[in-house]
This record gives structure tokens, C-alpha cells and sequence, in this order.
């Protein structure tokens, strides 16, 4: 019984902690598209790394939802499919680029 209760309570802390992360998340993401249009002239290099702030930020919001998926299954076992090696290409190039 008491493992079903605190069940119960790690399920509430996991739905605040998504609300709360997910809403500044989606701000982060928000700001970062709209940031380009509140000035004239914006360097390409400024776009492309607000662009890379806001598919960052939303990659963080889909692992989120991931994890916050796993908290909710009744055991545990219930995951996604996790990150593989076919993408740490572009993941060192995106992390190795100066800015």
C-alpha cells in the first residue's frame, strides 16, 4: 500500500516538474524563433545559432515527455527508444561549433 502511495506521489511531482520545465522550455523556444524578427538586419550567424537554442529546447522538451512517460508506466519498464550512435556525428558537430 504504501509503495502504491508513493507511486502516487513521484507521479505529481513528475507532472509539476514537466509543467513547470516544459512552459519555460517552450519559451526558450518561442523567443528564440521570434528573436530574428524584432530587428532589421540579423548576422547568419546569429540565426543559425538561435536557430540550434530553439531545436535544442525542444529536443529537451521531448526527452522530458519521454521521461515523464516512464515515471507514469505502472513499473517502469515501459521506454522509449533511447539515442543511438547513428546521429553523434552530427551531435559533435552541432556541440564542436564555435559560439
Amino acid at each position: 500500500m504504501a509503495y502504491g502511495r508513493g507511486r502516487g506521489v513521484s507521479q505529481r511531482i513528475a507532472r509539476e516538474l514537466h509543467d513547470v520545465v516544459a512552459h519555460h522550455m517552450s519559451m526558450i523556444a518561442i523567443q528564440a524563433e521570434a528573436a530574428p524578427y524584432k530587428v532589421e538586419a540579423v548576422p547568419d550567424e546569429t540565426r543559425r545559432d538561435l536557430s540550434e537554442i530553439r531545436a535544442t529546447a525542444l529536443d529537451a522538451l521531448t526527452e522530458m515527455r519521454r521521461i515523464l512517460g516512464v515515471l507514469r508506466s505502472a513499473d517502469g519498464a515501459e521506454t522509449a527508444p533511447q539515442p543511438s550512435l547513428e546521429r553523434l556525428d552530427e551531435l559533435v558537430a552541432t556541440r564542436a561549433a564555435p559560439g
